[in-house]
């Protein structure tokens, strides 16, 4: 409530109370990028504020699902506004989330939640050895191998 003054001309009347400081928002929030495993993807979001506050320490966190239709669980350690896809991510669902934040003023907005990606359909690669050749200690061997799947490959060779 305001305070009361009086007006000459109607009395007692009261102030109206100052305006209240909004929360920032965050808005237009989505994800960037094609979501592969082992691909790198974005979130992004517009920042505004009723006050013009400017924009500090906003927080961010990426979630999966296993379809569209349950709440997404938190990735653990995943806070950051890109996301690196794992094999963990395979046939799910990622969002990504902002809690926006403000310098100064009503500081804490609302966390905003992405519309999902699409289904995070990477397989696996594999990989097919060809040829007929006896591997034997010392011995150099031509050895042809062929990846499918989706790129980057990583190969480890082990001896033994």
């Amino acid at each position: 409530m305001g305070n009361k003054y009086t007006s000459p001309w109607l009395g007692p009347v009261e102030k109206p109370a100052p305006p209240v400081n909004q929360p920032p928002v965050a808005g237009k929030v989505l994800i960037r990028g094609n979501p592969v495993v082992c691909q790198e993807i974005t979130g992004v979001y517009a920042y505004s504020d009723a006050e013009q506050d400017a924009e500090s320490g906003s927080t961010f966190r990426w979630l999966r699902a296993d379809n569209t239709e349950e709440f997404p669980e938190f990735i653990p350690g995943a806070t950051s506004l890109s996301y690196t896809v794992t094999a963990a991510d395979q046939n799910k669902y990622l969002y990504f989330e902002v809690t926006p934040k403000a310098s100064s003023g009503n500081t804490a907005g609302t966390p905003v939640l992405s519309e999902p990606s699409i289904l995070i359909q990477n397989v696996l690669p594999t990989v097919t050895f060809s040829g007929d050749v006896s591997v034997c200690p010392g011995v150099p061997v031509d050895i042809s191998l062929t990846f499918t799947g989706t790129p980057p490959f990583k190969l480890e060779y082990t001896n033994g």
